[in-house]
């Protein structure tokens, strides 16, 4: 079976919003937590480990829609999941505490982006895609 072009389509969205979220993921921690009295040490080490952390996170999340992508049913609804963790941040847009405009745009992508690959899961065309015996990834 050919691969929808959907597929495609869902993949670059939520890859563009992985690399929109790891900005705010770097800075958001280093600007709440550093102050000059703990010194540059202090930031460096976590601007270290927050780095590590979103390198992590990036590569879990890459080799997920590495499978998803190549048609793995277990892939599909570990994307599903965390399209639905995408709404949950929504609720800062309501409060607006705290929260800048960039911050508040991505939040507002990524919710945008989670709906398009739920509304598009639920169509017939990936569902029989997903069926089929994946295709040999390595």
């Amino acid at each position: 079976m050919r691969r929808p072009i959907g597929m495609l389509v869902t993949t670059i969205l939520l890859s563009i919003s992985l690399i929109a979220t790891l900005p705010i993921m770097l800075a958001g921690p280093i600007a709440n937590h550093w102050s000059p009295d703990s010194g540059l040490t202090a930031l460096t080490f976590h601007t270290i480990l927050m780095a590590l952390l979103a390198l992590l996170i990036l590569g879990g999340f890459g080799l997920v829609l590495w499978y998803y992508f190549h048609g793995y049913p277990w892939a599909r609804w570990v994307v599903l999941l965390l399209c639905l963790v995408c709404f949950l941040p929504l609720q800062r847009l309501v409060d607006r505490v705290g929260t800048s405009q960039i911050r508040m745009a991505v939040i507002l992508f990524r919710a945008a982006t989670a709906f398009i690959v739920i509304f598009y899961m639920m169509m017939p065309t990936p569902r029989e895609w997903f069926a089929h015996e994946p295709e040999d990834v390595f």
